[in-house]
């Protein structure tokens, strides 16, 4: 039931599905989710935090912990900080992934959910990648993180 105020429609691994939340900018444009092979891996990427300018980040490669695949990046030490998770990255116009977290001994490295693994989780937690939709199989080969 929307009445204007936000609703949460699935909390999962990939982070809280929100229904009823409105955007405060009209110059919004949606932007593409990049397929694991699509992101290039020794190049720069663009963190979108707000406010402020664009943060330039170095994509390093990919790592696995604790059966979670993430990105690894390496920015601005006092950049992107607790607080900033959900902060898309972008290369190439699409979103590779979203900033999650940083360690105590911070270096400059910055951890990023993938995007298409976090698209992935959310549409299976509100039904839309469900055993019912012919597409969900197909959906999930392009968009699931694979041995680069």
């Amino acid at each position: 039931m929307l009445d204007g105020s936000p609703h949460v429609e699935a909390n999962t691994p990939a982070g809280m599905v929100l229904s009823g939340v409105k955007c405060p900018e009209d110059d919004r444009r949606p932007l593409p989710i990049a397929n694991v092979s699509e992101i290039r891996v020794g190049e720069s990427a663009v963190a979108l935090a707000p406010p402020g300018d664009p943060i330039e980040l170095e994509v390093l490669g990919f790592l696995e912990m604790r059966g979670v695949q993430y990105l690894l990046a390496r920015g601005p030490k006092n950049i992107l900080v607790q607080g900033d998770s959900g902060t898309p990255v972008i290369q190439d116009g699409r979103i590779i992934g979203f900033f999650t977290m940083i360690f105590q001994t911070d270096r400059g490295l910055k951890f990023l959910r993938l995007a298409s693994e976090v698209y992935l989780e959310t549409m299976e937690a509100v039904g839309g990648l469900g055993e019912g939709n012919p597409e969900a199989a197909s959906l999930r080969d392009c968009l699931s993180p694979r041995d680069p």
